[in-house]
């Protein structure tokens, strides 16, 4: 995860408008992680308004601004944890009951990019001992990740 960050700092400048998507196989489940800056949250609420439970409205945030597809098929991330290390939200969740086999992965990502200019969603996908890595922005909401695999002998 460092070595991504400091990429993404290379890459987008010294200031970058950045979140971390990480979806990766853990043992019988997908695991995802987000990292999230608490700063660029800030635009997300009206400092004036009370949020009264800010783990729960950024839960909600995230289920409404991401998809995720796998094999065609429409997968919710449950199970949610919040963390708050170091001026970052850390979110961690799971997919339970994912396909054996992943063929396709399909992914839809509006987080922060209508509030922050030049946001950028940087999404990791491990599997299948293969790293795939996207960039995803105000142009680019929707990402396709596929997999093929060698024939089986007969």
């Amino acid at each position: 995860m460092l070595i991504t960050t400091l990429i993404g700092f290379l890459i987008l400048g010294h200031n970058p408008q950045i979140a971390l998507f990480e979806l990766k196989t853990v043992e019988n489940y997908l695991q995802l992680q987000i990292r999230l800056e608490s700063n660029d949250l800030k635009s997300l609420w009206n400092k004036n308004s009370d949020v009264p439970d800010l783990e729960i409205a950024l839960i909600d945030y995230i289920q409404k601004n991401t998809e995720w597809y796998l094999n065609e098929e429409h997968y919710e991330i449950c199970n949610y944890r919040v963390q708050l290390v170091e001026g970052h939200y850390l979110l961690t969740g799971n997919i339970y009951n994912p396909p054996n086999r992943i063929e396709k992965i399909r992914h839809y990502n509006t987080i922060l990019v209508k509030e922050i200019q030049n946001h950028k969603n940087i999404i990791h996908i491990l599997l299948h001992d293969r790293l795939r890595s996207f960039k995803m922005d105000q142009e680019r909401k929707h990402i396709l990740a596929k997999y093929t695999f060698p024939a089986s002998p007969n």
